[in-house]
């Protein structure tokens, strides 16, 4: 459905016991572990999240898992899945990455991603 340049380099993900995070699976993006992934199903097929921690801090770029932050701590389900029973596992997991480490989440269609951002630099 589109052409992705030959430069690109695409490669399956193999998740591995907990790396970092809530998940109970995850893969290391970089050597150091400062960047991670791990799986969100329920949204879609194959959906992940970017979870980066440095310093004491960790954000999670969630993708469609859920639509704002507020959603999240609420505990509900985003509008749109492809399976409600991983999506209610993943919320789980989402807010409890959030409580439990405090992960500044940016969902993608969450208005307030910028605010919280700027929380990085206090």
């Amino acid at each position: 459905m589109c052409r992705v340049p030959p430069s690109i380099n695409i490669q399956t993900v193999t998740y591995t016991d907990r790396v970092s995070g809530v998940s109970p699976q995850s893969a290391a993006v970089t050597q150091n572990g400062t960047l991670s992934i791990f799986p969100t199903p329920g949204h879609a097929n194959g959906h992940q999240l970017v979870l980066i921690e440095d310093e004491g801090r960790s954000v999670c770029i969630a993708g469609d898992a859920a639509f704002t932050q507020d959603q999240v701590k609420r505990g509900e389900i985003a509008g749109i899945v492809e399976n409600h029973r991983d999506a209610v596992q993943s919320a789980k997991q989402l807010k409890a990455q959030v409580t439990q480490f405090q992960t500044i989440l940016l969902p993608t269609h969450d208005p307030h991603n910028t605010s919280r951002l700027r929380q990085l630099n206090t």
